[in-house]
């Protein structure tokens, strides 16, 4: 029983430490991870935009590559 009651002062002196911990962080901390966050995010919307473009572009070859296929089965005949 006093195994079970050491262990749970233990536990529950741990749990307090740790939250106090997470409190006393300093605000730069925090804010240097919005930041990063905000990069990140950046990041992502462009290359999200540069995709669309690739995919576009990429659209508009495949459609020449079609009709320089077509103009060339027509031409042989």
């Amino acid at each position: 029983m006093k195994r079970l009651a050491v262990g749970v002062l233990v536990l529950s002196i741990a749990t307090s430490v740790g939250c106090r911990r997470h409190h006393d962080r300093n605000p730069d901390d925090r804010s240097a991870a919005r930041e990063a966050g905000r990069e990140a995010y950046k990041v992502s919307q462009e290359t999200k935009r540069l995709a669309d473009q690739a995919r576009r572009e990429l659209r508009h070859a495949s459609k020449e590559a079609q009709k320089g296929w077509n103009d060339a089965k027509h031409d042989q005949h």
